[in-house]
């Protein structure tokens, strides 16, 4: 893991904007779990990342979130001026129930297994965020799942490969690339189409993948899911 790669992402600085954690707390509305822990605040400073997680980050539904594998959320600051423009209105760092906002990459640029370097701190790239209901009530738009998800601008999961501090306005330095084709973007729509049994165990296969991603696509590839 010496050395560094090509910073990927757009010509901006790759970096932290924002840093966020959250409470459980009870869920607005109906028709969906009864807690959550979507709703985020900003850390003012620095903080702690551990195995699983930020230091006073919590989980309300454990099956979905959290765990080493899903211990932080990332998404895009590029996200956010397209719903902005959706809702009508500015959203704060972490609306999107995010722990790292970052600038200069998205979606479409970050890979399975890809290593992100951030403060002391090290992150492999997991899997996709799937957004469900909670996000819809969260935001007030029953709309904004399926606008989010195609394409895909949801966000990724990631382990915490290396515990360390973070701060607001760390670079992020990517320092591998085992998968450098399959994009977040690129995995989250094969989950949503049908691809041929040699691709789902391609990507079955990918280095890095969450484990309950490797299942899924080990089951299509073998024609049972």
């Amino acid at each position: 893991m010496e050395g560094v790669l090509e910073t990927i992402g757009d010509n901006r600085a790759v970096r932290v904007v924002s840093i966020q954690i959250g409470r459980v707390q009870a869920c607005a509305g109906a028709g969906g779990p009864s807690k959550t822990a979507i709703g985020k605040t900003r850390v003012e400073g620095s903080i702690h990342v551990g195995r699983l997680g930020f230091d006073g980050d919590e989980i309300a539904d454990h099956r979905h979130h959290g765990g080493p594998e899903r211990a932080v959320l990332f998404a895009s600051r590029s996200t956010y001026p397209i719903f902005e423009a959706r809702l009508g209105r500015t959203l704060a760092m972490g609306a999107f129930g995010e722990n790292l906002t970052v600038e200069g990459l998205s979606d479409a640029d970050v890979a399975i297994g890809d290593r992100l370097r951030v403060g002391e701190a090290e992150f492999e790239v997991s899997s996709p965020r799937i957004p469900c209901g909670t996000l819809a009530r969260h935001l007030a738009d029953p709309g904004i799942v399926n606008a989010i998800a195609a394409p895909h601008r949801a966000g990724w999961y990631a382990r915490v490969v290396r515990e360390g501090t973070v701060v607001g306005g760390d670079p992020v330095t990517t320092v591998a690339r085992p998968n450098p084709t399959w994009t977040i973007a690129r995995v989250a729509a094969a989950k949503q189409a049908v691809v041929e049994p040699d691709v789902a165990r391609t990507i079955a296969g990918l280095v890095g993948l969450g484990s309950d991603w490797v299942a899924k696509f080990r089951q299509r590839a073998d024609g049972k899911a």
